[in-house]
């Protein structure tokens, strides 16, 4: 039961200490759990912030787990301390929030989940949901991870030539064909070096479609390290393609007076028969140089819910919003 008053952040520290109690009494010198190391990371980064009106905001993070699962009061969320200390606008969590409301009513969605890195300090500053968790929730993802794909053939030397052209359209068939050349083993234990961990079965056309689960922050955080890989450039430079170039799936996340390099992805979010679809784009910007990643996803029922033409705008009016 939670006290009258009690902040998520306070209720969340009291957590941590109760698991870091019942660890010493069952393993003593061990060491805290993971999931505690977690949510002592997310609380160094979040402070409370009022709850928006009208909606309910899950937690982000582990918090957001929290939140659905001990039953914290509705309307609860966790914003970023650091937000204004990266140089974001001072007013981002009510730009990022006001966005994942209209998202929401416009295309009637189950979930929205909007994530802002600043690339950095590779801390995300902003999260902005409709939907439990929804930030936090792992589903397949689509094409918007062919991107890591492409970085693992680059690293393999296997990377074929029209590669950005493949990106720019989407080439499923062409990623199936890389990812074989690549070999699932290598694919998986490339996807884990980004943070996304996947099952040690996936196979590489699973790989190659992003039919693995991720969730919005993973993606985030993910596509915020794209600049310090050594390929990185390189890749970063053939995803602005999916923006610019006259086949480009992602042309409506193109935003006035900066380039953007970024992939989307549409995908039926779960093996559930009745599961809605899920539209993505997540990009990073000014493709030079870039300062921000910024993940979009938002899960809906219908048809032709694309990831260019739902998730793509939103991406385009938060980038247009950020320095």
């Amino acid at each position: 039961m939670v006290r009258p008053g009690t902040s998520a952040a306070d209720y969340a520290a009291d957590l941590v200490g109760l698991a870091r109690a019942h660890h010493s009494r069952a393993a003593s010198g061990l060491g805290a759990p993971p999931v505690v190391q977690r949510v002592e990371a997310l609380l160094a980064d979040r402070v409370p912030v009022p709850p928006s009106p009208g909606r309910k905001l899950a937690l982000t993070g582990v918090l957001g787990l929290l939140a659905v699962g001990l039953g914290l009061p509705p309307g609860t969320r966790t914003a970023p301390a650091a937000a204004v200390a990266a140089g974001a606008p001072a007013d981002l969590q009510a730009i990022v929030d006001a966005e994942a409301s209209r998202v929401a009513t416009e295309w009637s969605a189950e979930s929205v989940a909007i994530v802002v890195v600043d690339v950095a300090s590779q801390r995300v500053v902003s999260v902005g949901t409709v939907g439990d968790a929804a930030a936090e929730r792992r589903r397949g993802s689509g094409s918007v991870l062919k991107p890591f794909v492409a970085l693992a053939a680059l690293q393999a030397g296997v990377a074929p030539d029209n590669m950005p052209a493949l990106l720019e359209v989407s080439d499923n068939p062409g990623f199936v064909d890389i990812a074989e050349a690549v070999g699932p083993t290598r694919l998986i234990a490339s996807y884990t070096t980004w943070g996304l961990p996947v099952s040690s079965e996936a196979t590489a056309t699973e790989l190659a479609l992003g039919q693995v689960p991720t969730s919005t922050r993973e993606l985030a955080l993910a596509y915020a390290r794209l600049p310090e890989h050594p390929h990185g450039p390189e890749l970063i430079q053939a995803l602005t393609r999916v923006v610019e170039g006259p086949r480009g799936t992602g042309r409506a996340a193109a935003t006035a007076g900066v380039r953007v390099a970024g992939k989307t992805g549409t995908a039926v979010a779960s093996d559930a028969p009745t599961a809605p679809m899920l539209a993505s784009f997540v990009g990073v910007f000014p493709a030079e140089a870039p300062r921000w990643a910024v993940a979009v996803q938002v899960a809906a029922r219908g048809s032709n819910l694309w990831g260019g033409k739902v998730a793509a705008p939103a991406f385009s009016r938060v980038a247009a919003q950020l320095p």
